[in-house]
């Protein structure tokens, strides 16, 4: 019992044919798209998370200066005024004066008021200098209100600014420009 077993001599492929060139050319533009959409998605949400980290740091600062002078900022008896915003006429309102002196506070022997005055006209020159759009304001709580004495004072440090959104989906790309807020509390 022999078994003779016969193959077929193998069919000449002769290569892709235009049909499988053209899905090929599809399927990989596809793809390019895809990541370039995503590259752009990456971009934008790496200059929020810059900005909100600039933020961050900027209400830590002002917070820093305001536990340095315990003195003021924690004192029940301290008159001073409950908020102070970014200027909208040109003229900046701080919470306290600095009474004719050194404004500055660069001379030996300044009071925590006036130490008080420094910090936030620094903090503030600062701040608009380095985001000129964004607003800002610092505003005590209720138990900060003329002639309380309870103790301890917090404050609310919010800082507002606009982000530029970017929207990646079917109807095409939209940016946009919301606002955000950011509240720090602080209690020195």
């Amino acid at each position: 019992m022999f078994v003779k077993v016969t193959s077929r001599a193998p069919r000449h492929v002769a290569g892709f044919t235009l049909v499988e060139l053209l899905m090929t050319m599809v399927i990989v533009a596809v793809g390019i798209l895809g990541i370039v959409k995503m590259e752009a998605a990456g971009v934008a949400e790496s200059q929020v998370s810059r900005v909100r980290s600039l933020m961050t740091f900027q209400a830590e600062s002002l917070a820093s200066s305001m536990r340095a002078n315990r003195g003021y900022w924690a004192s029940t008896t301290a008159a001073f005024s409950t908020a102070w915003t970014t200027p909208t006429s040109g003229a900046q309102s701080y919470p306290m004066s600095a009474n004719g002196s050194d404004a500055t506070c660069q001379t030996a022997g300044c009071s925590s008021s006036e130490m008080a005055y420094a910090d936030a006209k620094a903090w503030s020159d600062a701040f608009a200098a380095a985001f000129p759009s964004a607003k800002f304001s610092v505003a005590c709580s209720a138990s900060c209100s003329a002639g309380s004495s309870a103790a301890p004072r917090s404050y609310d440090i919010t800082l507002t600014w606009s982000e530029k959104t970017l929207a990646v989906n079917r109807s095409g790309n939209n940016t946009s420009t919301v606002p955000v807020s950011m509240v720090l509390h602080v209690q020195p």
